[in-house]
């Protein structure tokens, strides 16, 4: 019996250590972001592939947790994607620590 325990004990151990991921992966084995610093990095990478965004500059930074959504869109869609997609990174994070959302609509360029 002593041993049986021992050996289960033993294998469990090893699945610990098998399962645990080093070099500050982005993500743990569940799928959840280990740190706010690589959720801001996956909200960047995101905002930046989304097509609906084409042509926004969009700075991403990270404040005591809190990300800020910095630069310039074409119009008040894109701001709202652009929020939409951070805070969606954020829940499948499990870090919802809040959007600031401090994106300014580019005025038209007039021609004369």
């Amino acid at each position: 019996m002593k041993k049986a325990l021992f050996g289960i004990v033993a294998i469990m151990g090893l699945s610990l250590v098998a399962g645990c991921k080093g070099g500050g992966s982005a993500e743990t084995g569940n799928g959840m972001v280990k740190n706010t610093q690589n959720v801001a990095n996956l909200v960047d990478k995101e905002l930046t592939s989304n097509p609906k965004l084409k042509g926004a500059k969009i700075k991403v930074t990270l404040d005591s947790g809190m990300l800020t959504l910095d630069g310039t869109v074409k119009d008040i869609l894109q701001k709202d994607a652009a929020e939409k997609t951070a805070m969606d990174v954020q829940k499948k994070s499990g870090q919802q620590t809040g959007v600031n959302n401090n994106l300014i609509i580019e005025e038209p360029s007039s021609s004369k």
